[in-house]
């Protein structure tokens, strides 16, 4: 029974959630809401070229993404890499690792 409810109750918390927000939003203000998420979006809002690497990944390692996302995103991530499969086959996706490297001063 529970296995049924529960999306429904995460739907409504969700919709409450957006509705908390949406009155907080028109409370506050947007000048407001940036200047206090200033600090914590200014590395992506960053211009110029990012200080990363990307590496394709193996079989293995793609493997071990896929299982990540499936822990990490739950059966919407399960779903997404088992029909990523069975579209395309085992070998139809690959993994990418991203490292973020130090800035040169």
């Amino acid at each position: 029974m529970w296995r049924r409810l529960a999306p429904i109750i995460g739907v409504a918390l969700f919709c409450s959630s957006i509705v908390v927000l949406a009155r907080e939003l028109q409370q506050i203000g947007f000048a407001q809401l940036t200047a206090a998420l200033d600090w914590s979006l200014g590395p992506l809002l960053r211009t110029g070229r990012p200080d990363a690497t990307a590496t394709l990944l193996d079989g293995d390692g793609t493997r071990r993404v896929q299982e990540a996302i499936g822990r990490k995103y739950g059966w919407i991530g399960r779903t997404l890499v088992n029909r990523s499969a069975r579209r395309g086959g085992p070998h139809a996706s690959i993994g990418i690792r991203i490292q973020l490297t130090p800035a040169s001063a």
